[in-house]
């Protein structure tokens, strides 16, 4: 699937879309529009239909290593991946270790499962700072796997403090490619244009991206 293809499909569903009066995301930043993946998860057409467009997109850029969803909007996503790419064995991962119950021999999985010597590739809904993929990386690490490359479904493109785009910062940090099926820039003109946001959203979202040149650009061609 196409990347317009893919970003009207989440349009059709309800997961992108704008707010007349900005929020704060869960990453602290202000904002005045929105993805939300997980509205595909509450239906099982609706989110095999998503997984069968990862999988289409792993596909096409030979990314062939079993999935590790970040927790925890990802897990399902990837779980759904591994099942159709045929993988045998993959791990739930926690965002936090527990106070009880049996760590196992890694402490950050659901099950105790070795890991060791393995290699995974990491799968995000929605890409925002890229804290919560770093985050799940050192896990990992910490368990002796490997990381090949992070996959991020819907790519904000929010700069992080500093300027820093986040596949840059996961890059100069991990060393570890990002790969995303859409971001930002070819997201928000075609919400736009679907959506019909209004004037004052417009002047907002044109704020929130003036330190992104190219999507600066194309909000101001609106």
């Amino acid at each position: 699937m196409k990347e317009e293809e893919f970003i009207l499909s989440l349009i059709k569903e309800g997961c992108i879309g704008f707010f007349e009066e900005p929020i704060k995301l869960s990453s602290g930043q202000d904002s005045s529009w929105y993805i939300n993946l997980r509205l595909l998860q509450n239906d099982f057409d609706k989110l095999d239909n998503f997984a069968k467009s990862v999988v289409d997109y792993l596909s096409e850029n030979g990314l062939d290593k079993p999935l590790i969803g970040v927790p925890e909007s990802a897990t399902l996503p990837a779980i759904k991946v591994n099942e159709k790419l045929g993988k045998e064995s993959f791990i739930l991962l926690r965002q936090q270790l527990k106070s009880h119950g049996v760590l196992g021999k890694f402490p950050y999985s659901v099950s105790p499962t070795d890991i060791s010597g393995k290699a995974f590739n990491l799968f995000e809904d929605t890409g925002t700072t890229g804290d919560s993929a770093i985050t799940a990386a050192l896990h990992l690490y910490e368990g002796g796997a490997r990381v090949e490359d992070i996959i991020i479904a819907c790519y904000r493109e929010d700069r992080r403090w500093g300027g820093m785009l986040p596949h840059e910062y996961i890059r100069q940090h991990l060393g570890v490619p990002v790969y995303y099926m859409s971001r930002a820039t070819t997201i928000l003109p075609l919400a736009i244009k679907e959506l019909h946001p209004s004037g004052r959203v417009i002047e907002s979202l044109k704020k929130e991206y003036a330190g992104h040149s190219e999507i600066s650009r194309l909000l101001n061609q609106i």
